[in-house]
Parts: structure tokens; sequence; C-alpha cells
């Protein structure tokens, strides 16, 4: 599949509402906003357009975008999954030209895009939008010192719950209690997003497949009890 370019204005009817970057914005300031980027589709594991630039802003518009580090063997480590809504750019994880971070589509997903220069000058005239981006990073580095301190402190289980409901929960088709899970991540990545090994995932997802917490298959997890999983990591 070839990445495809187009409007982003002509993409997202009624204003903001597949841009939450734009919440609480009058409809032509987030229409201007719309107008200066560009909307493109990305196929599973191909790179977002301009990355290597580090020089776009981006969006999350639907499907999901993995941030990866490319290790010296030349095996990539998952450092985060983004969801819509979410936003992120190269400048953030290194200097300009720097090729040891990617971003790519985990599934096949779409991103708006601006130009750095193109979001500075409109968070200059707006500076809605640019409260908005400070309040989303501001979620963004809490969540990331919650995490931290989860991979520091939780039982290995829970870490793993924690890590098989955020896929269900951007990935997964929901039936009632029952989650259908097709994982384009390896175990490994799954093993890697809960700070553990791949023999403890399949220890414990075996424990919960004879506890009828969830079914098993090739690159695919039926979640069974979601209830049960999501009482783990309450506690």
């Amino acid at each position: 599949m070839d990445r495809r370019e187009s409007s982003l204005l002509a993409g997202i009817p009624a204003g903001t509402s597949g841009v939450p970057l734009l919440r609480r914005m009058p409809r032509a300031v987030a229409e201007e906003v719309l107008s200066q980027g560009r909307r493109y589709d990305v196929a599973p594991d191909q790179p977002v357009p301009m990355w290597e630039s580090a020089n776009c802003f981006y969006v999350v518009l639907s499907g999901c975008i993995k941030l990866t580090r490319l290790e010296e063997d030349g095996g990539q480590l998952v450092l985060e999954l983004l969801g819509p809504g979410a936003h992120f750019s190269a400048s953030d994880l290194g200097s300009p030209g720097e090729r040891s971070y990617l971003a790519a589509g985990l599934t096949a997903a779409a991103v708006g895009a601006w130009s750095n220069d193109a979001m500075a000058r409109l968070m200059g005239r707006h500076p809605r939008l640019a409260l908005n981006a400070a309040e989303d990073l501001d979620h963004q580095l809490k969540v990331a010192y919650r995490r931290i301190a989860e991979l520091a402190a939780d039982r290995v289980e829970v870490r793993l719950a924690r890590a098989v409901l955020k896929l269900a929960d951007l990935l997964g088709t929901r039936e009632g209690q029952k989650v259908l899970l097709d994982l384009p991540l390896s175990r490994e990545d799954v093993a890697m997003m809960a700070g553990t090994t791949l023999y403890t995932v399949s220890r414990v997802m075996s424990g919960w497949a004879r506890d009828g917490l969830v079914k098993l298959g090739r690159r695919r997890i039926e979640i069974l009890r979601y209830d049960r999983l999501a009482a783990l990591i309450s506690g």
C-alpha cells in the first residue's frame, strides 16, 4: 500500500472532532490550523512521512503509530504506542537527522502533519493551540512518570495486565466482556512493554489461560474476562 497524501481540511468534517489538539477553539480557527496541514495514510511498518528530516509535528488521526528505538543489532525496541488524538514529533526524540528512533504504522493509520515552522506560526497567532499542546505534553509526562513508577513497584502480573489491556483498548474488537486482540506485535514486544522477559510473559499468560481469563493463539489473544484483568491493575 502506498502512502497517500490529501487535504486535512477535507478529511475532517465539523472542525475539531477528529483532532483533540483543537479542542475549545472556534471552528474558523480550527479550520485555519487544518488548512496548514496534510493528511497521510501510513501502512503497517511504514515510517511516517518526512520523519528523517525531524521537521514535522504529527497528530494521529486513526489507527496506531509505534515509536521505536533502533538497536545496534538491527532490532527495534517499542517505546510507546500512540492512538487517535496523540501528537508527537521527531525533534522530541533527538537531533535533526538522528536515526536511532522511528515512528511507523503499527496498524494501518492516518496522521496529520504540519511543518514545525507552520505549527510555530499557528501557535504564535492562536495561544489556545499552544496551551492545548502544553496541556497534552503535561499529561504525557505524567503518564511517563507513572509508568516508570509502575515498572519499579508493581508485580509482573500487574504490569503485563496493564500492557495487554492498553493493547486491547487501542486495537481490540470488543464483544461484552470479551475482547479479540490480533497482535501486530510479537510477545517479545509485549514483554518489553511490561518490563519483563519472554519466558515470564509465556508463564503468566498460560496461567491466565488455565484460569479462563484469556484464550491464546498465534499472535492473537482473546480476552475472556476483561473485568478480572482490570481488577489485577486496580488491586
